[in-house]
């Protein structure tokens, strides 16, 4: 949320949040940036924490409960940014993240955003995407509520 307040997305852009969980992240771009959010997981069981917090924070977000393996090039054509945030936590999800990523790209989608606290299988993928497609590691520092840094991979359309 850090870099999205600076770096947001344009007013009524669509996003796709995957990995959204509770969908904080997705909220505060539809709150804050009046971006139109749908939220992905492979849990449904999160939805209704997503809708509470959306509720709270007076804002919609769309939901679907699938795998974004199943995300095909059409679907990822309708979304000017595509981002995740905490999803890289299983060396499994390298490859499956690439081949969205590559997807979405193609489709057009405008920016790509992956963030992380940088953990073996974000920096596999940073690698991948550096090298194949271009890509951008941004690291974010914070010092409040204590000194913190993370990374965003940024993965820009074609």
């Amino acid at each position: 949320m850090d870099y999205l307040s600076t770096w947001g997305v344009p007013a009524g852009a669509q996003v796709l949040d995957i990995g959204c969980g509770w969908g904080l992240t997705g909220i505060y771009l539809a709150k804050c940036h009046g971006a139109i959010v749908t939220g992905l997981d492979i849990d449904a069981s999160v939805e209704p924490f997503l809708r509470l917090q959306a509720e709270l924070n007076n804002c919609d977000i769309a939901f679907q409960a699938r795998e974004f393996e199943s995300l095909k090039r059409k679907e990822l054509a309708q979304y000017h940014t595509l981002m995740g945030t905490d999803i890289c936590f299983w060396d499994e999800m390298t490859a499956p993240l690439f081949n969205l990523i590559k997807r979405a790209q193609s489709a057009g989608t405008q920016q790509i955003l992956i963030a992380d606290p940088g953990r073996q299988p974000f920096w596999d993928l940073a690698d991948l995407c550096v090298e194949k497609l271009g890509a951008d590691v941004i690291s974010r520092t914070i010092d409040k509520p204590w000194k913190s840094q993370k990374y965003i991979l940024k993965v820009s359309a074609n």
